[in-house]
């Protein structure tokens, strides 16, 4: 195998995972990470947003989480900013369930991207939200200062835009929460108070619950878990728990041997997967999966889709 055939693989794979090229990459890293990054930064700066790039990236970006590739990182924080672009590499799902561990696990040390994207009111709210749960994470771990993040909180609460409802509130909260800033919990109140955060994101009961379970945690990592905010491990086993089939048709696939193999059985090993997963033998397909973040949610609430059954999906 080469890396060409690698990266021809994550262009075009429509049912499962390239489990096999995965694993190649993965084992041949000094080989294949630069022309995995030059595939992220000709998509981060707009030179090839293809659909066939943008596919392999999906696969990429998770292979640089498992790999600790801080190279990835400014492009990463880049396509922060820009929705559309995100979107259309990681889908509606993922962007909630592996994206946060993507940025943790790639972290350079340089917060400066991550900020960008919480303060650009352009870009996507709840990846705002998230970037800033990131940040928060690099604190409760030390590589961040404690002093420097209770500056940014409050330079946040009185220059983040929209001065209203959004859920990058949510994510001011939340960061406060996990960080156990007792003294910030009046502002805290005061957001739900004055409606900034949005109900389907949480509701003040749910923060105090929350917050409480943070405290009984001695690590004091609870909120950060319960938003996904934590490296991400093993890619592999990321993606095909969750992968959805096909990605690009509403048809099932046409030979069950390509999910399955021809006993039926999965290649997956249940004792190597995290705690409290299970695989199941038919694929995983989600109903949302053609809806937009910011279509109108197909339960009829008249709300988005990104703040209403996305947030539960």
């Amino acid at each position: 195998m080469t890396v060409d055939d690698a990266l021809q693989a994550f262009e075009t794979c429509k049912v499962g995972m390239p489990v096999a090229e995965m694993q190649w990459v993965l084992g041949h890293w000094d080989e294949a990470a630069p022309d995995c990054l030059i595939r992220l930064e000709v998509y981060a700066d707009g030179t090839d947003r293809s659909d066939r790039n943008a596919a392999a990236l999906f696969v990429i970006l998770h292979l640089c989480a498992e790999k600790r590739e801080t190279r990835a990182f400014p492009a990463l924080t880049r396509l922060l900013r820009d929705e559309a672009a995100l979107e259309r590499v990681f889908g509606t799902d993922m962007l909630i369930l592996t994206l946060p561990g993507i940025m943790v696990s790639c972290f350079d040390g340089d917060v400066t991207g991550l900020q960008a994207a919480v303060e650009d009111p352009n870009a996507e709210s709840i990846t705002r939200g998230t970037a800033l749960l990131v940040i928060a994470y690099f604190v409760r771990e030390g590589r961040v200062p404690h002093d420097q993040m209770r500056a940014y909180l409050a330079h946040l609460r009185e220059t983040l835009q929209p001065q209203a409802e959004d859920w990058v509130w949510w994510g001011w909260v939340v960061a406060v929460g996990a960080l156990t800033y007792t003294d910030l919990l009046p502002q805290v109140e005061a957001l739900f108070n004055d409606d900034f955060v949005p109900t389907e994101a949480m509701d003040l009961v749910d923060f105090q619950e929350s917050l409480r379970r943070n405290l009984d945690d001695p690590e004091r990592m609870v909120m950060f878990e319960e938003d996904n905010v934590a490296p991400l491990e093993d890619a592999i086993a990321s993606l095909t728990i969750w992968e959805e089939t096909p990605r690009d048709t509403d048809d099932e696939p046409d030979d069950a041997d390509d999910w399955m193999g021809e006993t039926g059985d999965t290649d997956w090993d249940e004792e190597a997967l995290p705690a409290g997963f299970t695989v199941s033998i038919e694929p995983r397909v989600n109903p949302f999966r053609n809806v937009g973040r910011n279509d109108p949610c197909p339960c009829g609430s008249g709300k988005k889709y990104k703040k209403c059954c996305l947030v539960t999906a």
